[in-house]
């Protein structure tokens, strides 16, 4: 089982990542897992709140990228 680290926790500042690299990684994770693992995985790689990522994947399902 592999560790899953933040951004904060590799110093990176969640403000510095707009909606195209939130995009990116959730496409990423979608490709691989369900919306809600998905949604999951990346609120706690980019430490922004999972509402927010949840409405990035819906805008993204419904292609109003």
């Amino acid at each position: 089982m592999g560790v899953a680290l933040g951004l904060a926790e590799l110093g990176v500042a969640e403000d510095l990542l707009d909606n195209a690299d939130v995009d990116a990684l959730l496409k990423a994770a979608l490709a691989r897992v369900s919306v809600k693992d998905a949604v999951g995985e990346v609120a706690l790689a980019t430490g922004k709140p999972k509402r927010e990522v949840y409405q990035r994947a819906l805008a993204l399902a419904k292609g109003d990228e």
